[in-house]
């Protein structure tokens, strides 16, 4: 696919997709519609390496991060942060352990994508947490993926219950470009007994008891099932079924990776991952590239339903005030880049939904005795101090009130007082 000889610029760049290993980053390449040659303006200290081009009508950057692990996904994506400033959405897409359970058949080259649910971002991570007097509660991460993107899930679980999802169709395409990355044999989709370890130096599970395989009915269709729950990652590499199913049953997780825990605080993302193995001790590769594919193409067609930046904006659902709605999301989209920008400095990345991130991004004081005087000042009378419903009136008062000038937000001369 040629690239296109017109030069774009960073700040064209909205969508952001991760990955890790190269065969994760050689099926996303082959999503793209365009490819386009590097643009100007990437920070000279960026030592990242990407790939750029066009899918759904969006300018996406891809980047393959320099080996696994929560931590170098974490310092990948800050330092892609300083070369594209404008990006609005990320992807987390590549393969991951499978955790079957009676909620999820999960089975080699299925998709699981990280849901928000009751009390979840869709991420739990597995090795960090604190010791209670009776157990270990591991870290869940509270900053779910942008709305828009979960809207475009949605979108998504709509079209796989009539019937019309494209990934079929997206992968078959790949595949016939790349036939190394088709999908192998269900003969060699082999889920052992949880307490069976795998025989011999060889990878394949050749010399394994077959009699000790799970019996689970043969599905009348290969195309890949989507499910739709929590992800357990951290920084080990999970090669143990005992350890696997102590995380389905502590949190119904449904997948195991590494890189989820690491992006999500500092740039949160859509993790989605195709199952190549079972995280267990008969874990091999032979399922990685189609697995990857898999991922890649659920990708490619979540963003067709991906709005772009600026008609997906989203503050509060507050009445609009006698502004057109066209010329409101313009100027909210602009203070939300800036907003942005410090809210990654100081790593409050929830100023979307939390007063308190909010606040410290704009330097007013955040503390809940505060709180009552920021209240008067923007006179919102909603809700008891503290509660989610005043928190959410603040919220809404001072991204109506705030405004650009000059590059920089301006704050309210009569929220002066609450500055730190």
């Amino acid at each position: 696919m040629a690239a296109r000889a017109e030069t774009r610029k960073s700040e064209d760049y909205y969508v952001a997709c991760f990955t890790v290993i190269p065969e994760e980053f050689a099926a996303f390449r082959e999503m793209c519609d365009e490819r386009h040659s590097r643009p100007l303006g990437i920070d000279p200290r960026d030592p990242n390496q990407y790939d750029f081009g066009e899918i759904a009508g969006h300018n996406v950057v891809l980047c393959c991060a320099s080996r696994p692990g929560p931590d170098n996904i974490a310092a990948t994506a800050a330092d892609l942060l300083r070369s594209f400033e404008g990006i609005k959405y990320a992807l987390l897409v590549g393969i991951g352990g499978g955790v079957p359970s009676r909620a999820y058949d999960v089975r080699l080259g299925d998709i699981v994508v990280a849901t928000p649910g009751y009390l979840t971002s869709g991420i739990t991570h597995h090795d960090q947490g604190k010791q209670l007097s009776d157990r270990f509660k591991h870290l869940n991460f509270p900053v779910p993926p942008p709305r828009a993107l979960q809207g475009a899930v949605g979108q998504m679980q709509t079209r796989e219950l009539v019937g019309r999802s494209k990934i079929p169709n997206i992968i078959s395409s790949v595949v016939g470009k790349l036939p190394n990355f088709n999908r192998p044999d269900n003969r060699s989709d082999c889920l052992f007994q949880a307490d069976y370890e795998h025989v011999g130096e060889r990878s394949d599970c050749d010399e394994c008891d077959k009699k000790r395989l799970v019996q689970r009915s043969a599905r009348d269709n290969l195309a890949p099932r989507i499910h739709y729950g929590v992800i357990a990652s951290g920084s080990l590499l999970v090669r143990s079924a005992e350890k696997r199913d102590s995380l389905r049953d502590l949190y119904n997780v449904c997948c195991i990776d590494m890189e989820a825990a690491g992006i999500m605080g500092t740039l949160p993302s859509l993790v989605i991952r195709g199952i190549g193995d079972y995280a267990d001790s008969h874990k091999n590769d032979h399922w990685q590239k189609y697995a990857a594919v898999a991922a890649a193409a659920y990708a490619k067609e979540l963003l067709q339903y991906l709005s772009s930046p600026v008609a997906g904006s989203r503050f509060c659902s507050d009445e609009k005030s006698g502004e057109s709605m066209a010329t409101t999301q313009t100027r909210n989209h602009t203070v939300e880049d800036l907003l942005e920008q410090k809210a990654r400095i100081i790593r409050a990345y929830n100023w979307r939904e939390s007063i308190i991130d909010l606040s410290k991004v704009l330097g007013l004081k955040w503390d809940l005795g505060s709180r009552p005087q920021l209240a008067q000042a923007l006179q919102v009378n909603k809700g008891p101090n503290g509660s989610e419903i005043q928190n959410n009136a603040l919220r809404c008062a001072i991204m109506k009130e705030l405004r650009v000038e000059n590059e920089n937000i301006v704050i309210p001369s009569h929220l002066q007082v609450l500055r730190n």
